[in-house]
């Protein structure tokens, strides 16, 4: 199946700096910093796990996914406005069983389109109570084997998540850690087995949490380079059941099993204070 970008992410991410840009002015807040940056996004280790109910393993995924990401920022006063848009397109080694027990090894493509908005409220000189919106539109395309038949699905997630932000200025640079959990979450899933009619899946509420650490460094009195690492525990819970259907007609019934996504993503980029 060729893959086709999403575009939804890409529209979201110009509202969001549109917000960004012109939010505050319209509140009649003196903006006091604006940030633009671009760079590399880069998933160092990105896992799939999916489970039977019993808690034993029925496939794994493990990879590296390369991608780009674009960020604007404003502050006015004690408050912070971010947002964050990013693209990543790569290939996972697939690990798992066919119907019929007998071991599958092959690949699964993968094309993801996140977008991100954050607010934050610095409540001491260098630390910040932070929330976001996050989603996450991932199409995962599992490739053909002579013992087993490939198939594409398409998940769309998002989480309003809560969380924490600490920064360090040194004489090297300026050192920040994060840390967020989610409040709530929403997931559907487009299955299209072969011969089969398409269906939607839905499910109960994901949970995710993340960590990270950067370092930034300012190159001359407007520039400066950062880099980022993420990591990011996404946990699934099984879906509810769809009734599967082939040119309309009945012909089973369909979930996802209890599903384990961790993302290392590695961020370098160049931005400009305006």
């Amino acid at each position: 199946m060729k893959t086709s970008t999403n575009c939804t992410s890409r529209l979201v991410g110009w509202c969001l700096y549109s917000l960004i840009f012109f939010g505050f002015e319209t509140f009649a807040c003196e903006v006091s910093k604006r940030i633009l940056s671009a760079g590399a996004y880069y998933n160092a280790l990105s896992e799939h796990y999916e489970y039977f109910p019993s808690g034993s393993q029925i496939l794994s995924e493990r990879g590296a996914i390369p991608g780009g990401v674009l960020n604007a920022l404003v502050s006015c006063g004690q408050w912070t406005l971010s947002g964050e848009i990013s693209q990543s397109i790569g290939t996972r080694d697939y690990t798992g069983m066919n119907s019929r027990g007998a071991p599958v090894s092959t690949i699964s493509k993968i094309q993801s389109d996140a977008s991100k908005l954050s607010i934050g409220w610095r409540f001491l000189e260098h630390a910040e109570l932070i929330a976001d919106v996050v989603r996450d539109q991932i199409l995962r395309d599992i490739i053909s084997t002579p013992n087993a038949q490939g198939y594409p699905e398409y998940y769309d997630r998002s989480f309003v998540r809560i969380g924490g932000r600490w920064s360090i200025p040194t004489e090297y640079g300026l050192f920040t850690l994060a840390g967020l959990t989610s409040v709530s979450g929403y997931q559907t899933e487009r299955v299209n087995l072969p011969g089969k009619d398409p269906v939607w899946l839905s499910f109960s509420e994901p949970e995710q949490w993340e960590v990270g650490v950067s370092f930034q460094r300012m190159l001359n009195a407007t520039a400066f380079l950062k880099l980022e690492y993420r990591y990011i525990n996404t946990l699934i819970k099984q879906s509810r059941p769809s009734i599967l259907t082939a040119s309309g007609n009945p012909v089973g019934v369909v979930y996802q099993p209890k599903t384990l996504n961790i993302d290392q993503p590695l961020l370098l980029t160049v931005g400009v204070y305006f």
